[in-house]
């Protein structure tokens, strides 16, 4: 073999060593990295149930202001013309 084929078949070999060993990813992970990915988990769950109670308390918010006309009515409020609205009998 001539040297110029010598070389393209090691770096044919390199290469393909390289890319095998990028493709079957790393199994070490050092302590620093694992522990910032835990922190980030923290975080992640805390800022969901945030979200999820803020949620809920939206959605208590939006369901009083629909209610709260209704409560004026049932309590009494005038009509139109100045009087108390009448319900129906049932």
């Amino acid at each position: 073999m001539t040297k110029t084929g010598l070389g393209k078949v090691l770096g044919l070999a390199t290469m393909l060593s390289m890319m095998g060993s990028g493709l079957s990813g790393c199994d070490y992970w050092p302590p620093a990295l694992q522990a910032e990915i835990e922190q980030l988990r923290t975080e992640l769950q805390t800022i969901t149930a945030e979200k999820s109670r803020l949620e809920r308390q939206l959605s208590i918010e939006e369901i009083e202001n629909e209610v709260a006309p209704w409560q004026q009515v049932l309590q009494g409020a005038t009509g139109r013309q100045g009087k108390p609205w009448i319900l129906p009998s049932m």
